[in-house]
Protein backbone atom coordinates (compact mmCIF):
# COMPACT_ATOMS: atom_id res chain seq x y z
CA UNK A 1 0.00 0.00 0.00
CA UNK A 2 1.41 3.40 -0.69
CA UNK A 3 -0.17 7.15 0.01
CA UNK A 4 0.79 9.02 -2.97
CA UNK A 5 -0.14 12.38 -2.68
CA UNK A 6 -1.46 15.26 -0.75
CA UNK A 7 -3.56 18.76 -1.17
CA UNK A 8 -4.28 21.23 0.85
CA UNK A 9 -7.03 24.18 -0.26
CA UNK A 10 -8.06 27.04 1.32
CA UNK A 11 -11.64 28.45 1.83
CA UNK A 12 -11.27 30.03 -1.74
CA UNK A 13 -10.85 26.52 -3.52
CA UNK A 14 -7.19 27.60 -4.28
CA UNK A 15 -4.61 24.56 -3.59
CA UNK A 16 -2.03 25.93 -1.10
CA UNK A 17 -0.32 23.08 -0.52
CA UNK A 18 0.78 20.19 -2.57
CA UNK A 19 3.20 17.15 -1.84
CA UNK A 20 3.69 13.87 -3.82
CA UNK A 21 5.26 11.17 -1.50
CA UNK A 22 6.77 9.34 -4.58
CA UNK A 23 8.98 12.06 -6.05
CA UNK A 24 9.31 14.19 -2.85
CA UNK A 25 7.83 17.24 -5.25
CA UNK A 26 6.34 19.99 -3.18
CA UNK A 27 6.54 23.27 -5.30
CA UNK A 28 2.90 24.20 -7.11
CA UNK A 29 3.94 24.11 -10.76
CA UNK A 30 1.69 24.45 -13.83
CA UNK A 31 1.17 20.72 -13.75
CA UNK A 32 0.46 20.93 -10.12
CA UNK A 33 -2.59 23.60 -10.62
CA UNK A 34 -3.79 22.26 -12.96
CA UNK A 35 -4.01 18.71 -11.50
CA UNK A 36 -5.42 20.31 -8.18
CA UNK A 37 -8.09 21.80 -10.23
CA UNK A 38 -8.97 18.61 -11.45
CA UNK A 39 -9.03 17.58 -8.15
CA UNK A 40 -11.29 20.01 -6.64
CA UNK A 41 -13.79 19.66 -9.53
CA UNK A 42 -14.24 15.98 -8.74
CA UNK A 43 -14.63 16.60 -4.70
CA UNK A 44 -16.82 19.74 -5.48
CA UNK A 45 -18.83 17.76 -7.70
CA UNK A 46 -18.95 14.43 -5.37
CA UNK A 47 -20.09 16.82 -2.56
CA UNK A 48 -22.85 18.37 -4.62
CA UNK A 49 -24.09 15.38 -5.67
CA UNK A 50 -24.21 13.46 -1.89
CA UNK A 51 -26.05 16.72 -0.82
CA UNK A 52 -29.00 16.34 -3.39
CA UNK A 53 -29.40 12.71 -3.07
CA UNK A 54 -28.25 12.14 0.30
CA UNK A 55 -31.60 11.21 2.54
CA UNK A 56 -29.60 12.62 6.03
CA UNK A 57 -28.74 15.65 7.64
CA UNK A 58 -25.00 15.63 7.33
CA UNK A 59 -24.25 13.10 4.30
CA UNK A 60 -20.66 14.07 3.91
CA UNK A 61 -17.88 12.96 1.56
CA UNK A 62 -15.53 10.95 2.86
CA UNK A 63 -13.85 9.46 -0.20
CA UNK A 64 -13.92 7.22 -2.88
CA UNK A 65 -12.43 4.95 -4.76
CA UNK A 66 -11.56 3.43 -7.99
CA UNK A 67 -9.49 0.15 -9.47
CA UNK A 68 -6.06 2.83 -9.52
CA UNK A 69 -6.72 4.74 -5.97
CA UNK A 70 -8.52 6.07 -3.12
CA UNK A 71 -9.08 9.63 -2.50
CA UNK A 72 -9.43 10.35 1.15
CA UNK A 73 -11.41 13.96 2.20
CA UNK A 74 -11.22 15.97 5.11
CA UNK A 75 -13.02 19.30 5.20
CA UNK A 76 -12.50 21.55 8.98
CA UNK A 77 -15.19 23.58 10.01
CA UNK A 78 -13.34 26.57 8.85
CA UNK A 79 -13.54 25.27 5.27
CA UNK A 80 -9.88 24.01 4.73
CA UNK A 81 -10.46 20.86 2.83
CA UNK A 82 -7.81 18.37 2.90
CA UNK A 83 -6.99 15.73 -0.09
CA UNK A 84 -4.95 12.48 -0.01
CA UNK A 85 -4.65 9.98 -2.46
CA UNK A 86 -3.33 6.32 -2.08
CA UNK A 87 -3.40 2.98 -3.02
CA UNK A 88 -7.09 1.42 -3.47
CA UNK A 89 -6.67 -0.68 -0.38
CA UNK A 90 -5.48 1.98 1.64
CA UNK A 91 -7.61 2.57 4.98
CA UNK A 92 -6.98 6.15 6.18
CA UNK A 93 -9.47 5.68 9.44
CA UNK A 94 -9.09 9.61 11.13
CA UNK A 95 -5.50 10.23 9.28
CA UNK A 96 -6.01 13.41 7.68
CA UNK A 97 -8.23 14.78 11.44
CA UNK A 98 -5.36 13.43 13.17
CA UNK A 99 -3.08 15.50 10.30
CA UNK A 100 -4.98 18.62 10.62
CA UNK A 101 -5.05 18.81 14.35
CA UNK A 102 -1.35 17.01 14.88
CA UNK A 103 0.43 18.67 12.21
CA UNK A 104 -1.21 21.55 10.49
CA UNK A 105 -2.95 23.50 13.65
CA UNK A 106 0.46 23.34 15.61
CA UNK A 107 2.56 24.27 12.44
CA UNK A 108 0.93 26.40 10.15
CA UNK A 109 -2.74 27.81 12.37
CA UNK A 110 -0.06 28.78 15.30
CA UNK A 111 2.85 29.99 13.93
CA UNK A 112 2.44 34.12 13.52
CA UNK A 113 4.91 34.47 10.77
CA UNK A 114 2.86 32.83 8.47
CA UNK A 115 0.52 34.46 6.24
CA UNK A 116 -3.17 33.42 6.67
CA UNK A 117 -3.84 33.49 2.81
CA UNK A 118 -1.68 32.10 0.69
CA UNK A 119 0.79 28.74 0.12
CA UNK A 120 2.41 27.20 3.22
CA UNK A 121 6.30 27.49 2.59
CA UNK A 122 6.82 26.50 6.18
CA UNK A 123 9.68 23.88 6.19
CA UNK A 124 8.99 22.86 9.98
CA UNK A 125 5.48 22.07 9.00
CA UNK A 126 6.84 19.77 5.67
CA UNK A 127 9.49 17.96 7.78
CA UNK A 128 6.89 17.33 10.65
CA UNK A 129 4.24 16.14 7.99
CA UNK A 130 6.75 13.82 6.04
CA UNK A 131 7.22 12.57 10.23
CA UNK A 132 3.89 12.28 10.02
CA UNK A 133 3.23 10.11 7.27
CA UNK A 134 6.28 7.84 7.84
CA UNK A 135 4.27 6.60 10.73
CA UNK A 136 1.21 5.81 9.01
CA UNK A 137 0.71 2.33 7.91
CA UNK A 138 1.21 1.84 3.97
CA UNK A 139 3.86 4.93 3.89
CA UNK A 140 6.64 3.52 1.47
Amino acid sequence: MTIHSLYIFDRRCICIFYINFQTKQDTIDKRVEEDAKLVYGTVFSLKNIINKLGTEQGDTLLGYTTNQYKLHYFETAASLRFVLLTDPQMESGTMLQDLYANVYVEYVSKNPLLKFDGPISNELFKSKLLEFMQQQEGFQ
